[in-house]
């Protein structure tokens, strides 16, 4: 090789199996190749980022799990929408395990049909395509929150894709504060999936939160009362039972899951 010139060199390793930081790489030459002069050893500079220096092998893991509700009140058939992503690929026979989805009032199923799904598509209710990569029924365990999703046979989870995971469960029968859900999946250990929004001043967009509607409209009483009767009258009373905050709801404001509310009346002036 001639003095100052450039020469590229390209080596494919297999990546071990396990997590490991960046090797040190160094270079030198001897004179077993007829080199003129020995060179020492150098320590090649490694990548600014960690991410990127020679043989950096970093764990299986999840890309920002997201899970999101569109119903926040008791008793409402709430549609769940999950955002799956990895840095490693998946395939059958692996599967996927969404847990904490404590209090809904859904009965166990072998089969909790699971489908394609829109953050934030609420309006439409569930989709009703298939999923892609899963198959259309889900094994869903009510007392432990469970759902685990199981990949299509000719399905692949490929690394750093977004999949939009979408199934329906019933709110509980009463208030609860959102409980920890999290996601896991073989060789990929469980993490905390985020709750897509943050409170308002009419939804609560923690994970199955459950909360009340604040269900009246402005409501006007007048109390007169006589002097010598002691006569109590109401007058010019227009009460309207309407379903604000609900209508919200059924609008599609999303929240997180099985954060559930109750109806409740507030009288606005008395």
């Amino acid at each position: 090789m001639a003095a100052n010139t450039h020469q590229e060199v390209k080596i494919c390793f297999k990546n071990p199996t396990k997590a490991q930081r960046g090797a040190e790489i160094s270079i030198w030459a001897t004179n077993l190749c007829q080199c003129v002069q020995k060179i020492p050893k150098f320590v090649i500079a490694p990548a600014a980022e960690a991410c990127d220096r020679v043989l950096t092998v970093v764990p299986p893991s999840f890309i920002n799990p997201v899970i999101a509700q569109c119903h926040s009140y008791v008793g409402a058939m709430n549609i769940i929408t999950a955002t799956i992503s990895t840095n490693v690929q998946l395939m059958r026979p692996r599967k996927v395990t969404v847990s904490g989805l404590v209090g809904s009032m859904t009965p166990d199923s072998t089969a909790l049909p699971v489908y394609d799904g829109e953050l934030g598509d609420c309006k439409s209710g569930c989709s009703g395509s298939a999923s892609k990569v899963f198959e259309s029924g889900g094994a869903w365990t009510r007392d432990r929150g469970i759902l685990v999703l199981h990949l299509r046979e000719d399905a692949v989870i490929t690394p750093g894709e977004t999949y939009l995971v979408q199934f329906q469960l019933e709110n509980p029968p009463m208030e609860q504060q959102a409980p920890a859900v999290s996601i896991s999946a073989c060789h990929i250990g469980a993490v905390r999936m985020h709750s897509l929004g943050v409170p308002t001043q009419n939804h609560d967009a923690r994970t199955l939160h459950v909360e009340r509607c604040n269900s009246m409209s402005q409501t006007n009483i007048t109390n007169s009362m006589s002097d010598t009767n002691l006569t109590n009258s109401m007058s010019h009373t227009n009460i309207t039972n309407s379903i604000s905050r609900c209508a919200d709801a059924a609008r599609g404001a999303v929240h997180a899951p099985l954060h559930v509310q109750r109806p409740r009346i507030d009288l606005l002036s008395l």
